[in-house]
């Protein structure tokens, strides 16, 4: 909410109407209330998540643990994130590490603008990299992994939109990108 707040201050002296979309009813009430900012809550995975297998090491096995890997769970954040589109109609929207928000709004045909540290805007490769280098993480293990949430996400965009991705950053890329950090803490190799 920090992060977004100066945005939103701005957008509003702009004419924008501003809804945002919030993990704690309580922080958004005590911070955004006093400011006249509309919000909701965002839609919440149900408690039964399979946990990894494995060590989370890569952007990859974070998406994974948010529902990713399971087409049923995926879609059901999908169809909440455009039941909240539907609903408020926004012409864009301006994300803080927010992977199912970004890919829904691409889903819905809505500009998207992302901001965050390196960490949570991983570079666009084919793979993303490990980011705990000292485990004994398989390339082949991360390339599996991303496969599965690759392939969850392209069949809702065939079914939705009539596209797939090659790569599962293709599809987590925003419309605009600010990416908000310093090279020497940047957990992934050197990028502009």
């Amino acid at each position: 909410i920090l992060r977004l707040l100066p945005i939103a201050r701005q957008l509003r002296v702009r004419g924008s109407e501003i809804l945002f979309v919030v993990k704690d009813a309580g922080i958004a009430g005590e911070m955004l209330s006093p400011e006249g900012f509309a919000f909701v809550l965002v839609p919440q995975l149900p408690g039964n998540l399979k946990r990894p297998d494995r060590i989370i090491s890569s952007y990859g096995d974070i998406l994974a643990s948010r529902g990713f890997a399971s087409r049923e769970l995926f879609d059901q954040v999908a169809e909440g994130w455009r039941e909240i589109f539907d609903a408020f109609g926004p012409d864009a929207v301006v994300l803080d590490h927010s992977p199912s928000a970004l890919v829904a709004a691409r889903l819905s045909g809505i500009p998207s603008a992302n901001i965050g540290t390196g960490f949570e805007i991983p570079p666009h490769v084919s793979v993303f990299p490990c980011f705990r280098p000292w485990e004994n993480v398989s390339q082949l293990a991360l390339r599996r992994n991303e496969a599965a949430i690759l392939f969850n996400v392209n069949s809702l965009f065939q079914e939705r939109r009539g596209c797939e991705y090659a790569r599962l950053s293709d599809a987590l890329r925003a419309d605009e990108g600010l990416l908000l950090t310093f090279g020497g803490v940047d957990p992934y190799p050197p990028r502009a």
